[in-house]
């Protein structure tokens, strides 16, 4: 509904309403760890520099399982990415679960994006 059958993203009025994952580069990185956060808490504020809809992504945590997530991940990947088998496990959904489970707000786009500068030694 929000990305798109496409994967390219659903316009409402002036803009659109979320990015889209055919472009996403998490995919390109294959950081099951960062896109399991996403999911799991959503995401807020601009990503970018771009305003989508409401501005954030809701949390989708209490809505489906593991193996669930990892199949919509599994396939976002291999339909736009180019991931030439599954990556995303239910298990490794189940890690950033608990890891994260104290958490009571939806990520923002910096943090996410912040896992993918290199660090400096």
């Amino acid at each position: 509904t929000c990305h798109g059958p496409d994967g390219d993203g659903v316009k409402q009025g002036e803009k659109m309403l979320a990015p889209a994952l055919s472009k996403n580069p998490l995919f390109k990185t294959s950081r099951v760890d960062l896109l399991a956060k996403v999911l799991l808490k959503g995401e807020s504020g601009p990503i970018a520099g771009v305003t989508y809809g409401e501005g954030f992504m809701p949390p989708w945590e209490a809505a489906y399982s593991d193996d669930q997530m990892a199949s919509v991940l599994n396939y976002i990947g291999e339909r736009w990415h180019g991931w030439r088998k599954p990556v995303a496990t239910g298990e490794k959904i189940a890690a950033v679960r608990t890891q994260f489970a104290t958490k009571s707000t939806p990520w923002t786009s910096e943090e996410i994006h912040a896992a993918l500068r290199p660090q400096k030694p």
